[in-house]
């Protein structure tokens, strides 16, 4: 057992008190004080040979279980590769704390190894990146860091800590690891519950778009009651993929052009936006035009970007739903049903009219088909990966979400490929029960 007391023990408590259980690394001496603190701390260690890679497993945890990844990089050329894997979490808004590495402090700008002014490169791809200077505040640091992953939006935390601070010996009495107590996430007001409701007692072809926000919020059940109760055909895309799983009878599938029902989303009167950027996958918002327009956020600053909506709240996705079921009364008129019919059949349509050009494909294997034959060898425990361009299109109009966290993507927005392979391990880390498919080309 390690009982030695550093920076790296004291950021071994902080973790293992928050429910860490894996930290994503590639072994470095720079970093040496937190791995031997977090192993002592019953934290597993999962070594890969990139660090992009160790940032994109610590990601695909993130999206795999809605809890916050952490990873470990060594300092300079360790923090350079962690780039790509930040950006990518920073885009998709996936909630992680990456540590890392740096010469000390005595040696800065004097040529020693792996030196490098990391924060600069670090801070346009993260939302909240900090160094420590003193070894009794590691631990805070590092709760601090995790809570600023998923403070607002969700998003990479970055800390770093010089060797010589990691490595120095401190009385195990003096260092401060405060509690982890993430903050209450915000409510909608009164105001904007009634409004909301009457708005969609008004549309008679309403629509949810479930984005990513609905997955971090963990909205799952309360969207549920929510398109049960007043008759909510539900749309979801990006992480919120399986928040309402496919199966659900108020499941519409995967929103945007390569859904297959894209036309029927263009024929709704009222979209109801939780946590879903209307960016690149939504055409910017331009379908939108003449549709009233509900967008639900915990970023406010976001409901006004591309298409702002007639109502914007700026509150938790799952509180959203919750106060807005608990307004509505009566049963959902019946063409609500009707509606919710003719948007399956057209997503049928489309699947059958891209399977039957996928038989003609002259004996070659055609993408259509092998996303087929996939969807159907999966069972409602299985987690699909997909990573690529053009196969990745494939499989998000193809591949089923059985539930949150059990169909992942490379993002719509930045385009990362080289995810599939950490997220995959991720997601058979997070459930070793369950089957795990990836899906990679490109």
């Amino acid at each position: 057992m390690y009982s030695r007391f550093d920076g790296g023990r004291l950021i071994g408590k902080a973790l293992a008190q928050a429910g860490t259980r894996y930290l994503f690394c590639l072994h470095g001496g720079h970093i040496d004080p937190i791995l031997y603190g977090c192993a002592a701390e019953g934290i597993r260690l999962v070594d890969v040979r990139h660090e992009a890679a160790a940032v994109h497993m610590a990601e695909g945890w993130a999206l795999a279980t809605g809890q916050t990844g952490v990873c470990a990089v060594t300092a300079g050329p360790g923090v350079a590769n962690a780039v790509t894997g930040l950006a990518n979490a920073f885009q998709t808004g996936s909630p992680l704390l990456c540590l890392a590495g740096h010469c000390p402090a005595p040696q800065s700008d004097s040529w020693t190894l792996q030196d490098l002014d990391q924060l600069p490169i670090v801070r346009p791809v993260t939302k909240w990146a900090r160094s420590c200077g003193v070894p009794e505040r590691c631990g805070e640091y590092a709760v601090q860091g995790l809570l600023q992953a998923r403070h607002g939006r969700p998003g990479p935390a970055y800390l770093e800590i010089p060797m010589d601070v990691l490595a120095r010996k401190i009385d195990g009495n003096t260092g401060l690891v405060p509690l982890y107590r993430p903050p209450a996430p915000p409510g909608p007001g009164p105001q904007e519950v009634s409004e909301a409701a009457a708005l969609l007692a008004a549309a008679e072809r309403p629509i949810v778009l479930a984005g990513s926000g609905s997955f971090w919020s963990g909205a799952g059940m309360a969207l549920a009651e929510l398109a049960r109760q007043a008759g909510l055909p539900v749309f979801t895309a990006n992480a919120g993929r399986g928040v309402l799983p496919d199966g659900h009878p108020w499941a519409a599938g995967h929103a945007g052009p390569a859904g297959g029902a894209f036309g029927e989303i263009l024929k709704a009167d009222l979209v109801l936006c939780l946590g879903a950027r209307l960016g690149f996958p939504f055409l910017h918002g331009k379908f939108l035009a003449g549709k009233k327009l509900i967008r639900v956020d915990l970023d406010a600053a976001e409901t006004s970007l591309n298409r702002p909506g007639d109502l914007n709240v700026a509150c938790d996705a799952r509180l959203f739903c919750e106060a807005l079921s608990s307004e509505l009364r009566g049963p959902p008129p019946a063409s609500r049903a009707e509606w919710l019919g003719s948007i399956q059949a057209a997503r049928e349509r489309g699947r059958e009219m891209l399977y039957a050009q996928a038989s003609k494909s002259g004996g070659a294997i055609h993408p259509a088909a092998l996303v087929e034959a996939i969807g159907k060898a999966s069972t409602p425990s299985t987690t699909l990966v997909a990573d690529g361009g053009d196969i990745l299109a494939w499989g998000l109009f193809g591949l089923p979400a059985h539930g949150p966290g059990q169909l992942l993507s490379t993002s719509a927005y930045f385009g990362c490929l080289g995810v599939g392979i950490p997220y995959a391990i991720a997601a058979r880390l997070a459930r070793p029960s369950s089957p795990v498919f990836l899906l990679e080309g490109d």
